[in-house]
C-alpha cells in the first residue's frame, strides 16, 4: 500500500473477498493518501540512501514539498536495527514535527544539526517481517 500512497494509487483485485483487518489496512492507505495527494502531486523526488539498487536491503525515497518533506522507508526482510538516512541535501534543519504516519511501527528522530532521520523499529516487531513506514516531516 506504501508504494501506492506515495505514487498514483490504485485498487485492483478481489476487495470483497478482503477480510475485515485487511480492509481497515486499504482504508487506512486511502485516508492518508487521501490526505497528501495535493502536496505529492506538487513534489520533488530524492532519495536519502541513493538510487535503490536491486539488492540492496533497505531502500528510502522522498518527497520535498515547500515546507514539509515525506520519507518512505522499505526493507523487504524486516529492519533489525536502527536506519540513518542522511537528507542533509535535501532536507530543512528546520522541521519541528517528525512523525510516522503510515506503515510498521517505529520510532524517529530528527537531527537539525546533521540533518539525519533515523529510523527504529519498535521492540515488538518481528525483524523478518517486510518493513515499511511513511514519516511526514514539517
Amino acid at each position: 500500500m506504501l508504494n501506492g500512497i506515495v505514487g498514483r494509487l490504485y485498487l485492483s483485485g478481489k476487495l470483497t473477498e478482503m477480510g475485515k483487518e485487511q480492509l481497515d489496512e486499504v482504508r487506512r492507505a486511502l485516508d492518508v493518501h487521501k490526505t497528501i495527494r495535493y502536496d505529492i502531486a506538487h513534489a520533488v523526488p530524492f532519495w536519502p540512501l541513493g538510487l535503490p539498487q536491486w539488492n540492496d536491503a533497505i531502500i528510502s525515497l522522498g518527497l520535498s514539498c515547500n515546507d514539509k518533506s515525506y520519507v518512505a522507508v522499505w526493507a523487504k526482510h524486516g529492519l533489525r536495527d536502527a536506519a540513518e538516512l542522511d537528507m542533509a541535501s535535501h532536507a530543512m534543519a528546520a522541521y519541528s514535527h517528525v512523525r510516522p504516519i503510515y506503515g510498521s511501527a517505529c520510532s524517529v528522530i530528527w537531527s537539525s544539526t546533521s540533518r539525519r532521520l533515523t529510523v527504529t523499529p519498535k521492540a515488538e516487531a518481528t525483524r523478518e517481517d517486510p518493513f515499511c513506514v511513511l514519516i511526514e516531516l514539517s
